[in-house]
């Protein structure tokens, strides 16, 4: 048995799973979409235990970077820090950075379901933080998952007579997953590549790691969310677990595909560019398929269909009924 135990929670569709240690101050050890890790995990929930080693998604608490001299002032009080103390982290120019070492500042799991967890720092309970920050409080955790994204919910209260100044933060060290080496980096022109990689090894390009990419190839965020969002290829959400794509183009529009997505539209019970609630199914509109002269066209599950029909529609969603989870 691990000296820190992970908790995870994983979202109501199983597409992301995220695990935190408690006793770490809630480090976020991982966090998967469709069994590809998203977080760094570098030298690991050990390393970070041992020598406050960062990783996958800390909490820097009570200061998020480095405090500019040991002593600093907030309003009449005036605090001195021991730079020589266990519980304190250098930089390479001896100054306190990150806060206080995740060892001691243990959380208490106040509540836990499937999908989420809220967890409780006390300083009446870890008052080794008060050593270098002499301002008791609590802080409270609810992290959650929902649809496509980790929500992280901090909660700060005064539990002395004196405020609290707010310095703690999370420092996210997100991971590309399996970028292959020949993409090249630092230009606009790997950007599509790796988008079709992220997607193709998740499903979908996680809003996380836009800022992520933007910074690796040198762009603006907004110019790779213009991208993702420009290609309706790309999704920013995890799809359903089936996939029915009904192309609009002309030539099928000519032939019904109005009409045959607004029966699969009834019939499915989702709305077109939409993923039905109970993650079941996906119904997107796409642009050609390459199956002009036999529309309308239709890619279910990856595979191409020529003729689709109401008919066809029926049958396919008398299978799903009978395929759900």
């Amino acid at each position: 048995m691990t000296a820190h135990p992970e908790t995870r929670i994983r979202s109501a569709d199983g597409a992301l799973e995220a695990a935190f240690v408690p006793s770490l101050a809630m480090l976020g050890s991982s966090l998967t979409a469709g069994g590809a890790q998203l977080v760094d995990q570098r030298g690991g929930v050990e390393a970070y235990a041992e020598r406050g080693s960062t990783m996958g998604i800390p909490l820097l608490h009570p200061w998020a970077n480095r405090i500019a001299r040991p002593e600093y002032r907030v309003g009449e009080h005036e605090v001195r820090v021991d730079i020589a103390s266990p519980l304190v982290h250098t930089d390479g120019n001896g100054l306190a950075i990150h806060g206080c070492h995740p060892a001691a500042m243990p959380f208490a799991i106040a509540d836990h379901d499937d999908a989420g967890l809220t967890a409780v720092l006390d300083t009446a309970v870890a008052p080794s933080v008060l050593e270098l920050f002499p301002f008791p409080h609590r802080l409270t955790m609810e992290a959650r998952l929902n649809g496509s994204a980790l929500r992280i919910t901090s909660t700060l209260e005064a539990t002395g007579d004196a405020a609290v100044p707010v310095a703690f933060g999370h420092h996210p060290y997100l991971h590309l997953p399996d970028i292959p080496a020949e993409v090249p980096g630092g230009s606009a022109s790997a950007l599509l590549p790796i988008l079709h990689h992220i997607q193709d090894a998740l499903g979908f390009v996680p809003p996380a790691l836009v800022p992520e990419i933007a910074a690796a190839l040198s762009l603006s965020r907004a110019e790779v969310h213009g991208v993702i969002t420009y290609y309706h290829h790309f999704r920013s959400a995890p799809a359903g677990r089936h996939v029915v794509q009904i192309c609009q183009a002309e030539a099928c529009r000519a032939n019904g595909a109005e009409a045959l997505m607004a029966h699969a539209a009834a019939r499915l019970a989702c709305a077109p560019g939409a993923t039905r609630a109970d993650g079941g199914l996906t119904l997107e509109p796409v642009y050609c398929l390459g199956l002009c002269a036999t529309g309308p066209a239709a890619m279910i599950d990856g595979q191409l269909r020529a003729r689709v029909s109401a008919a066809t529609v029926d049958i396919l969603a008398a299978r799903f009924e009978g395929d759900a989870p």
